[in-house]
């Protein structure tokens, strides 16, 4: 699941394909987000079910998410333990 803010595509942000296939991007509320968000900053954890995102935020003074995408865990990888 890939989080995405479309109507940015009018500030410049260039998503490919999300207009034909705006069912895959929904919004994301990131209040419980952790750290809070912050342009130059990516790696976040929401408080709420402790998920690790990737999230892009915009470089405006009142930042917001403009695409996040959840980090995979793979549970077959001996690494893992």
């Amino acid at each position: 699941m890939a989080i995405a803010d479309l109507g940015y595509l009018d500030r410049g942000f260039d998503f490919r394909g999300a207009g034909e296939f705006s069912s895959y991007f929904v919004d994301l509320d990131t209040d419980d987000f952790s750290p809070a968000l912050r342009y130059g900053l990516a790696n976040y954890q929401c408080g709420t079910c402790l998920q690790k995102w990737y999230v892009e935020c915009a470089a405006e003074e009142t930042t917001y998410a403009v695409f996040a995408v959840k980090e995979c865990v793979r549970h077959d990888d001996p690494a893992i333990s």
